[in-house]
C-alpha cells in the first residue's frame, strides 16, 4: 500500500520507470477517481504489455498463456520469488482466478493490433514476420528497449551505438531465437532493483520479526493449498 503522485504513476505507465506501478497495472484493478489523461497512459501502459508478452510467446498461444505472461511481467526479477516470499503459482493464480476481467480488460487492444489475431476460440496467432516484430519492438519504452539492448549484447549479438541504429538492432534481436529470453532478462533488469528496495522499506517499517512471520504464514497457506 502506499501514495504516489499523479506525474510519477503516468511516467511509469508510459516508459516503464520501475514497473513497480506500471506492472501492478497489467492486472485487473478498480478505478476510484477517473482522470482522461490517466485513462489513456493506462492504455499505453497495456499495450506495452501485449507487446512485450509477444516477444516471449510462440506464433500460436492461447489467451490465457498471453495473460499469465503479461501478469508474470511485474514478478520477473523479484527475489521474493526466488527466496519463497511468494506463492510461485501466484500468476497462475491471479489469472485463474481473474480470466473474464482479462479478457475485458485487454479485448480492445487484441483487436486492435494489426500483428495479432484471433484463429479459434481463446487462440490466438502473432505475425512471426521479422519486419513486424521489429516494428512492434520500436513502439516499445524507451527504458525496455535500451534494456534489451544491453542484454542483447550480453547474448553476444553485434549491435552498434546511436539512434540511427534501431531499425538495424530491433531486427537482429527479433531475429535471434533467443529473443524470448533476452526479452525476460530486461523486464528483470527494470523490476529487480525498485521491488528489492521496496521489500526492504517493508522490512525496516513493519520490522524484522513481523515480516518472517508473515513470510512463514504465506508459505504454510499455499503449500496447505498444493
Amino acid at each position: 500500500y502506499g501514495v504516489v503522485s499523479m506525474d510519477t504513476l503516468g511516467s511509469d505507465l508510459l516508459n516503464w520507470d520501475t514497473l513497480y506501478l506500471a506492472g501492478r497495472m497489467h492486472k485487473p484493478t478498480l478505478t476510484l477517481r477517473r482522470d482522461p489523461l490517466m485513462r489513456i497512459s493506462k492504455q499505453v501502459n497495456l499495450t506495452h504489455a501485449v507487446r512485450a508478452a509477444l516477444l516471449m510467446l510462440p506464433k500460436n498461444f492461447t489467451s490465457e498463456e498471453l495473460f499469465r505472461r503479461i501478469a508474470s511481467l511485474s514478478f520477473a526479477g523479484d527475489f521474493r520469488m526466488r527466496v519463497g516470499g511468494e506463492n510461485p503459482r501466484k500468476v497462475h493464480n491471479i489469472v485463474e482466478a481473474q480470466m473474464p476481467l482479462f479478457k475485458s480488460r485487454y479485448s480492445s487492444i487484441i483487436e486492435g493490433l494489426p500483428n495479432l489475431e484471433y484463429i479459434g476460440q481463446d487462440l490466438l496467432q502473432q505475425n512471426m514476420s521479422p519486419q513486424e516484430r521489429a516494428a512492434m519492438l520500436r513502439k516499445m519504452p524507451n527504458n525496455f528497449y535500451d534494456r534489451l539492448i544491453k542484454q542483447g549484447r550480453k547474448a553476444g549479438i553485434k549491435l552498434p551505438p546511436g539512434l540511427g541504429a534501431e531499425r538495424v538492432n530491433s531486427e537482429k534481436l527479433v531475429a535471434v531465437d533467443s529473443i524470448d529470453k533476452i526479452a525476460t532478462k530486461a523486464v528483470e533488469s527494470i523490476v529487480a532493483w525498485p521491488a528489492l528496495t521496496q521489500s526492504v522499506k517493508g522490512v525496516l517499517s513493519s520490522g524484522v520479526s513481523k515480516s518472517i512471520s508473515y513470510m512463514y504464514a504465506k508459505n504454510s497457506k499455499y503449500r496447505s493449498q498444493a
